[in-house]
């Protein structure tokens, strides 16, 4: 295992900085750049020429691209063209709120959608069964923002209450715990409901086919309670796969965050990339996508070291 994982190590800064070359290069097919958003009419085209010389985006991409590297090497992620905003001090501030939104999004999710998938399949066929099926689908054909605005809108309306972030701006946990919760719970309801659906479906298809397996008809003739049977011998091993998915699953939790951010005001890292979207800020979105990447790749190697554990016939060569 110590072989994979140093091989699996050795290629995170391969896929990180393959990430940063696209993110960088896709960036500037797009006509325009943060001077002609700035400026708009009120600049003449000498102006902009004198502007992006003085902020170097009139240099060559690949020139661009290796000082940003250099300022990554030195802890210095980027910074908007005119310095507004530096996004390592941003961190500071924004990290914890987007940090905090993708954990309890993946709790809600595992929550919300491994038990009722575990009783969907040892119950098939059953009226529960058919709830729960029904529920999944209903999850994964809503889309997440529309969800979100009724979580917004329903509460006013109905109990005059609306999420504390609306009035108050973010609240470290530690600083008051319900009022956190309060701030946090509906966001992550909002963008972990389709994900929590699709891992329900998920576990109830391999617990399904695990419960078939010959070493759990051996467990049921040496005369084992059926919780015993789920929980001890068949659940680990039809896990592999929802484990496989949730991993894969971060990404488009990443980019949910953006969305789910905007319309619940939490200002987190992904209002920030949104911004720097519109307004063309480069260096900031590629700050952004870096650190991202080596989320996602530190993700999906976490999940394959975690399959030994699941089912302990996995061996790393």
């Amino acid at each position: 295992m110590r072989t994979y994982i140093l091989r699996r190590l050795l290629l995170l800064p391969v896929i990180v900085l393959g990430v940063t070359i696209l993110t960088f290069a896709l960036f500037r097919i797009v006509p325009g750049d943060a001077i002609d958003l700035r400026c708009g009419i009120s600049c003449t085209e000498e102006q902009k020429r004198e502007l992006r010389d003085q902020f170097g985006l009139d240099r060559p991409f690949y020139v661009q691209y290796f000082d940003w590297l250099t300022g990554v090497s030195r802890g210095h992620l980027g910074e908007t063209v005119f310095g507004e905003v530096e996004l390592t001090k941003e961190l500071r501030h924004r990290l914890p709120i987007t940090g905090e939104l993708l954990i309890m999004t993946v709790i809600f999710s595992l929550i919300l959608g491994i038990p009722p998938g575990v009783i969907s399949a040892i119950r098939p066929g059953t009226p529960i069964d058919w709830l729960a099926r029904f529920v999944s689908v209903l999850g994964l054909s809503i889309p997440g923002f529309w969800l979100a605005t009724l979580f917004i809108i329903f509460p006013v309306i109905w109990w005059n209450w609306s999420p504390p972030t609306f009035g108050r701006g973010f609240v470290p946990f530690f600083d008051d715990p319900w009022v956190n919760l309060q701030e946090f719970m509906l966001p992550s309801l909002a963008l972990g409901l389709a994900t929590a659906a699709g891992i329900m479906r998920l576990t109830r298809s391999s617990l399904l086919e695990v419960m078939r397996n010959d070493y759990i008809r051996t467990a049921w003739s040496k005369g084992l309670r059926e919780r015993t049977v789920v929980w001890r011998h068949a659940l680990k091993n039809a896990m592999i796969p929802v484990v496989t998915v949730l991993g894969l699953q971060v990404g488009g939790l990443l980019g949910g965050a953006v969305i789910i951010e905007s319309i619940f005001a939490l200002n987190g890292m992904g209002v920030l990339v949104l911004q720097s979207i519109v307004t063309r800020e480069y260096f900031i979105v590629q700050g952004i996508t870096f650190l991202a990447a080596i989320v996602y790749v530190t993700v999906n190697l976490a999940v394959d070291i975690t399959y030994a554990w699941f089912d302990p016939r996995i061996r790393y060569t």
